[in-house]
C-alpha cells in the first residue's frame, strides 16, 4: 500500500514496477496474491463487502492463513485449508443468518477434489416473490482466475429491508462433482471527505480504452439540512445508471446504529430523507466491468455538522 500511496495509486495496483518510489520485492509479491483498497487513504474503512471479486477472496473456503495491513488483505496463497472428502457447498449469508447486509449472495464448492465450475438452476424468492438473479461464476466472462470454486448470485434488485428470503442452487464441476443448496437468510436494516462528485477509473490502464467521457461512470452526493433533519441527494451518469449501490447513514449527534440501505443509481436525482441535526453519509460503487473493462469501486462521504 505504500508503494501505491507513493506512485498517486496509478497504474496497476497488483504488480510493483522496480526503481519506482516504495518498490520492494516482498510488495510486489504482495500485490500479486492480496485484495486490495485505497479506502485507508480517504480515511476510511474498506468495505469489502460490496466489492463481490474482492469479497470472494475472503470468504473462500480453503482460506487458512492470511496476513492483512490496512487496505491490504493476502488471499490465495493461503488457501491450504485440508478438504473434505465429499463436495459441499457454503454460502454468504449462511443459512439461517439474521440481519444480513451483503448485496451479493456467495456459494462456493469445497471438498471431493472438486476444482472450478458453473453455477446454474439458481433461485431467490422473497416477500413479494421471486426475484431474477445474475449468476457469476469461474467460466463467466471476465471472472475467470478471480473466483474460488463456485461464484457470485446478484439479485437483480435490491434486497428488501427486515425480509426474509430462499434461494437454491446447483454447482456442477469441471470434474463432474455436482451440489444442490437451499437456505433461508433475513435481512437487516438495509433501508433503516470526498468531493460531491467521483468519477470511477479503469482498475488497469492496459486493459482497454477508457470509455468515452459521456459513459464515464460517475456518482453525485449533496447533503443539505431540512425541516426534519438532513435531505441527501444522490445521482448518476454514464455507465453508473442503474448500477446498485450502498448508502450508510451514520448519526453524530447521538449513539445510534448506522442505518444502511442499498439503492440504484439514477441520472434523475433521487431525494431521501433523514433524521438527525449532524450525520456522516457514505455512498459506496463497487468495482464492475463494463464490456472487457474493469471499473475501481467509487465512494463518496459527505457530513453535516
Amino acid at each position: 500500500m505504500n508503494y501505491l500511496e507513493l506512485n498517486g495509486f496509478a497504474g496497476d495496483w497488483h504488480t510493483e514496477v522496480q526503481g519506482r518510489p516504495g518498490y520492494t520485492d516482498a510488495g510486489k509479491t504482495a500485490a500479486g496474491s492480496s485484495v486490495l483498497s485505497n479506502a485507508p487513504s480517504l480515511g476510511l474503512q474498506p468495505d469489502w463487502e460490496t466489492s463481490p471479486f474482492h469479497f470472494a477472496q475472503l470468504l473462500a473456503p480453503k482460506l487458512s492463513v492470511s496476513g492483512s495491513a490496512a487496505g491490504c488483505i493476502y488471499t490465495w496463497p493461503g488457501y491450504k485449508r485440508p478438504e473434505p472428502s465429499t463436495l459441499a457447498l457454503y454460502t454468504y449469508p449462511g443459512d439461517g443468518v439474521q440481519g444480513a447486509t451483503s448485496p451479493y449472495l456467495y456459494v462456493f464448492g469445497f471438498g471431493g477434489g472438486a476444482g472450478e465450475g458453473r453455477l446454474s438452476d439458481a433461485s431467490l424468492t422473497g416477500p413479494s416473490g421471486p426475484i431474477a438473479v445474475n449468476v457469476i461464476d469461474n467460466h463467466t466472462a471476465g471472472a475467470a482466475g478471480y473466483l474460488p470454486p463456485g461464484g457470485i448470485l446478484s439479485p437483480a434488485e435490491p434486497l428488501e429491508d427486515d425480509a426474509s428470503y430462499t434461494a437454491q442452487v446447483t454447482f456442477t464441476s469441471d470434474e463432474g462433482l455436482q451440489a444442490v443448496k437451499r437456505w433461508s437468510f433475513a435481512t437487516g436494516e438495509l433501508g433503516a471527505a470526498s468531493e460531491p462528485v467521483g468519477e470511477a477509473e479503469p482498475d488497469d490502464s492496459s486493459s482497454g480504452t477508457p470509455l468515452p467521457s459521456g459513459r464515464t461512470p460517475r456518482m453525485a452526493l449533496a447533503l443539505k439540512p431540512s425541516r426534519a433533519g438532513a435531505r441527501l441527494t444522490i445521482s448518476a451518469q454514464g455507465a453508473a445508471i442503474g448500477r446498485t449501490a450502498r448508502l450508510t447513514v451514520q448519526r453524530l449527534d447521538c449513539k445510534c446504529r448506522p442505518t444502511k440501505r442499498t439503492l440504484k443509481l439514477t441520472k434523475t436525482p433521487r431525494r431521501i430523507d433523514a433524521k438527525g441535526s449532524t450525520m456522516k453519509v457514505t455512498v459506496s460503487l463497487s468495482g464492475f466491468y463494463f464490456g472487457e473493462i474493469p471499473y475501481r469501486g467509487l465512494t463518496l462521504v459527505r457530513t453535516l455538522s
